[in-house]
């Protein structure tokens, strides 16, 4: 006998669970979508390389793709390397990871806050 189908007894749970942030390569929109609205391949996707999303403004496939918080400003950037194709290798000392806003390099903050905390 199967068992019976759970029932979300909070069914806008999906709602309230961090965002991600993307941006779209063709048009340029910005938006966010709750961790419950990936589906399971862009979760998946989440630990190897940035999700990539399909614009809901001008319906582009694969070409939003997922931007990051600037430990600095707090405001979300589209770092260089996240806009090359799905595929391209990227070398990472390229220094494309920098915040539009507020020109901090993160890679470097990333690497001077370690040091910092080593001390």
């Amino acid at each position: 006998m199967l068992d019976p189908p759970i029932i979300c007894e909070f069914p806008d749970m999906a709602s309230r669970l961090p965002e991600v942030h993307f941006r779209c390569l063709k048009c340029g929109y910005e938006y966010a979508k709750g961790l419950g609205d990936l589906t399971e391949e862009q979760f998946a996707m989440e630990d190897q390389e940035p999700i990539l999303d399909d614009c809901p403004k001008c319906g582009a496939k694969g070409e939003s793709r997922q931007m990051f918080k600037c430990p600095k400003c707090e405001k979300y950037y589209l770092p260089k390397w996240c806009t090359y194709p799905k595929g391209t290798f990227v070398c990472f000392d390229v220094g494309g990871d920098i915040c539009e806003h507020c020109n901090l390099d993160v890679d470097k903050w990333n690497i001077e806050e370690a040091m910092r905390r080593k001390k």
